[in-house]
């Protein structure tokens, strides 16, 4: 059977080519340079403004997580594919989450436990124990088809991954090894593996 996600990949880089070559040929005519122009202006602008309002979303869902959960340390983060699961498995709701990951959550470290925040929220969606056993752990999620640097936090019954996004719109594109390394020197874990 096929990974779907190489199929997926290799769709992308062909319609890419494609649209690539077509932009091109539409370029070279002089006629057309205007509207090719405009389009990806109109495309630039618009993948802009979407990238910055998911960011300022995740800055937002933090600083009120801060406000009620003062002396926590609070980790913006994008939720995983392995996020929704998590939370399924312990009968959470995953309402409003994508579940490929990418939904913007915080991460709220309590002493005892941390806790899972969800946009729109009054309490955590669920939290999992602090247990010296199951240290914090750098693990790679997934959102998409990218492979984040993510946090895995296990007490043994419940778990939660996330990719940390303190730089909200580098961890857009790509995830962040130093967002990755931030989160877990602050919940007090050396940072190895990564």
């Amino acid at each position: 059977m096929r990974d779907p996600i190489r199929v997926m990949r290799v769709v992308a880089v062909l319609l890419g080519v494609v649209a690539v070559v077509r932009l091109l040929s539409v370029a070279l005519d002089p006629e057309q340079r205007g509207i090719v122009l405009a389009a990806v202006l109109f495309t630039v602008l618009l993948v802009g403004g979407v990238v910055l309002g998911v960011a300022r979303r995740v800055r937002r869902l933090a600083d009120r997580v801060a406000e009620l959960r003062p002396g926590a340390v609070v980790i913006p983060a994008y939720t995983t594919a392995e996020t929704a699961l998590e939370a399924r498995a312990l009968g959470v709701s995953s309402r409003k989450w994508n579940d490929m990951g990418g939904t913007p959550v915080v991460l709220a470290a309590l002493p005892d436990r941390v806790e899972v925040w969800a946009r729109g929220e009054d309490r955590p969606r669920w939290w999992v124990m602090r247990v010296a056993q199951f240290p914090p752990q750098a693990v790679r999620g997934s959102i998409g088809v990218r492979r984040p640097p993510s946090l895995r936090v296990v007490d043994g019954h419940a778990q939660v991954t996330v990719a940390p996004a303190y730089s909200a719109v580098r961890a857009t594109f790509s995830g962040s090894q130093a967002d990755l390394a931030r989160a877990m020197t602050e919940l007090g874990v050396p940072v190895t593996g990564f």
